[in-house]
């Protein structure tokens, strides 16, 4: 089962920090859990068909999958893709606070 992004959602990969140091130390679980929380950064996985489209919000997508996103503190709700195996997030368009621009 693949997950999709349906109306004015937006699905993201979270951020999810470096299990082990520069220096080659292993970072315990309770660290990497509070730096990914206090995080908040994530790329697009899939963009809903209305997203951004609402009166108001510009009619046009702001964000691409692939772009690098800052989305609000307590955001969204937590979903597992069963073919993956991997821990997405489902956010409203409007939960999308920021775009990382690469200059």
């Amino acid at each position: 089962m693949t997950i999709r992004a349906l109306g004015h959602h937006v699905l993201v990969k979270v951020y999810e920090p470096d299990q082990k140091s520069k220096g080659g130390i292993l970072i315990p679980d309770q660290v990497r859990a509070a730096d990914q929380r206090g995080a908040e950064i994530g790329t697009i996985v899939d963009v809903g068909p209305t997203a951004w489209k609402a009166d108001g919000l510009g009619g046009e997508p702001w964000a691409k999958v692939g772009d690098k996103i800052w989305f609000a503190k307590y955001a969204g709700k937590w979903v597992k893709d069963s073919k993956t195996d991997e821990q997405l997030l489902i956010l409203l368009d409007t939960d999308i606070v920021a775009q990382f621009i690469e200059e």
